[in-house]
């Protein structure tokens, strides 16, 4: 504990420095971060922060510094006020034919108008990390060709003619899966 103040301390003396170097002996950037043995972004963010207050910063102690210059300590974020999502809907809606995670965006949208929702990737995002965390398995074993899993698969697909314009019927897919193996056919 007695080193993380000791860090903190010398880096609140980090930033005093590259005040006092800036606003009262008139330094520019670059002679700050060679004088200091800091990177040159360092001292940008540091006079970016102070540039509303300047030189009377340094007669603040080290947590008023610190408050100011990191408004958020690592491992905290900023609370939002984004719409919560309901994972529990989401996920039973993604059962039903023809439903995608675009559509239920839309949706999602929709139904928080006037409120700040998620964006769409961020929504996706959120969505894998609760279908991880929820995930259930079961072990399953089988002996070799004593069970074959049969289904059909998705909607019909529409088959045209030699041209390209006509329809001529529409045709299930038939998927097959020998269990123990995981050997697939697959016939329209």
């Amino acid at each position: 504990m007695a080193k993380k103040k000791e860090t903190w301390g010398t880096e609140m003396n980090y930033v005093r420095e590259v005040i006092r170097l800036h606003y009262e002996l008139e330094k520019n950037r670059n002679e700050i971060a060679q004088s200091l043995g800091i990177s040159h972004a360092t001292v940008t963010r540091i006079l970016g922060l102070a540039e509303d207050r300047g030189a009377e910063l340094l007669a603040l102690g080290d947590t008023e510094l610190k408050a100011l210059m990191y408004p958020n300590p690592a491992g905290q974020k900023p609370s939002t006020t984004k719409a919560p999502i309901d994972f529990a809907w989401v996920i039973g809606e993604l059962g039903r034919k023809s439903m995608t995670r675009a559509l239920l965006y839309q949706e999602y949208v929709k139904a928080n108008e006037g409120s700040e929702v998620y964006s769409y990737s961020n929504f996706c995002a959120q969505l894998r990390a609760y279908q991880q965390s929820h995930q259930v398995t079961m072990v399953l074993t089988h002996t070799p060709g004593e069970v074959c899993y049969l289904d059909y698969a998705g909607m019909t697909i529409p088959i045209y003619d030699a041209t390209g314009h006509m329809v001529l019927f529409c045709a299930q897919i038939l998927v097959a899966t020998l269990a123990y193996s995981g050997y697939t056919y697959a016939e329209a």
